[in-house]
């Protein structure tokens, strides 16, 4: 796969979603499809910030095959919220398994959501937090979810503002040393006034 591009079948539509850093990054995910695909496939592309980018490189290296899958979805509308309201969503097909997330701005810093998380009781994780963006600021947000086995209690620890660059890294240290599988999900959605 290559840099800073990340690609799954589009959730509840046909095709595919993708993130990458730009237009450029894509292409060559798209010949690849439309050598694929008699028809090629539609492509959703989110456009993320380069200090997003360590957050793909984690998803791609923690794709699960685990069944039900871990699905992330984002209560937005089309994708956009207002500066300062509250995304608002839910993590499905985590079970009985542990959940951490965490949202990363376009500046590449990362918010730990643990103190805005809350489990249903069929497993699912669900989160409303409020989020404010400075003049100026990039207005793409993603959430990363990262499931596993047992708790990384180490991850409970992490500090707001730490930066992706950082976080991955860590994470990635977590689940080796703890000798687990992680699956994650990524939603995107942009900052609008």
């Amino acid at each position: 796969m290559p840099e800073c591009v990340s690609i799954r079948p589009q959730p509840g539509a046909e095709g595919f979603e993708a993130f990458a850093a730009s237009e450029a990054a894509l292409a060559p995910v798209r010949s690849i499809l439309g050598g694929l695909f008699a028809d090629a496939p539609p492509i959703a592309l989110q456009t993320i910030e380069q200090n997003q980018c360590p957050v793909l490189d984690f998803v791609n290296a923690n794709r699960s095959s685990a069944e039900p899958p871990v699905t992330l979805q984002l209560q937005t509308d089309g994708g956009t919220l207002k500066n300062g309201s509250a995304v608002t969503g839910q993590v499905a097909g985590v079970g009985d398994r542990s959940a951490a997330l965490f949202l990363v701005n376009g500046a590449g810093g990362a918010t730990n959501l643990k103190p805005w998380l809350a489990r249903s009781s069929d497993g699912a994780v669900s989160f409303s937090v409020a989020v404010s963006l400075a003049e100026g600021a990039p207005r793409g947000q993603m959430i990363l979810a990262v499931v596993t086995d047992e708790p990384l209690t180490k991850l409970d620890g992490v500090p707001n503002g730490v930066t992706a660059r950082a976080l991955v890294p860590f994470m990635q240290s977590q689940i080796t040393a703890t000798g687990q599988q992680a699956a994650s999900a990524l939603a995107y959605f942009r900052i609008e006034d």
